[in-house]
């Protein structure tokens, strides 16, 4: 192994250690890490075969831990996430496979979304709270119809 490559899986182990990244993120980075030492541009795909090799990088996994996360801790419609997986560069039929296979009601984590800002946007009219949680959900990737079911749960209980 030559010193550049080695330097290179240090840093790509380095990287690692403090979280998790898809291929296209991590190319990203050793990309700039070569080009400010200048190195051989060739050393990033052989590091990244050899990380996928050996299971350091998992587009899937990476995939399914980020919408997991990203339903349990943040909140985002499946549009949402949608997008942000493709920015990562994780392929549309994987992010398709993956949300398929999670059980995501957007239906309940709109609710909660809205049950958390109910009490912020009591003093507001009737009108104005109805608004906010609309742009609110949409804001944050929801659908339409999940946004107006959502609302409609929140401030009208009895509707269904």
């Amino acid at each position: 192994m030559t010193k550049d490559k080695k330097k290179l899986t240090n840093y790509a182990f380095n990287l690692l250690a403090k979280r998790s990244y898809s291929c296209f993120d991590m190319e990203k980075k050793m990309k700039i890490y070569i080009k400010r030492r200048e190195m051989d541009e060739n050393l990033v795909a052989e590091v990244i075969d050899k990380l996928i090799e050996h299971r350091y990088l998992d587009d899937e996994k990476y995939a399914a831990n980020y919408v997991e996360s990203r339903v349990r801790l943040k909140p985002r419609g499946i549009f949402l996430i949608k997008r942000e997986l493709k920015m990562k560069g994780i392929k549309d039929n994987l992010v398709e496979k993956i949300i398929s296979e999670m059980e995501i009601s957007e239906d309940d984590m709109a609710k909660s979304l809205l049950d958390k800002k109910v009490t912020i946007w009591e003093r507001l009219e009737p009108r104005k709270r109805k608004e906010r949680a609309y742009r609110y959900l949409t804001s944050r990737g929801f659908k339409m119809e999940t946004v107006y079911k959502a609302v409609n749960r929140c401030y009208y209980p009895s509707v269904k």
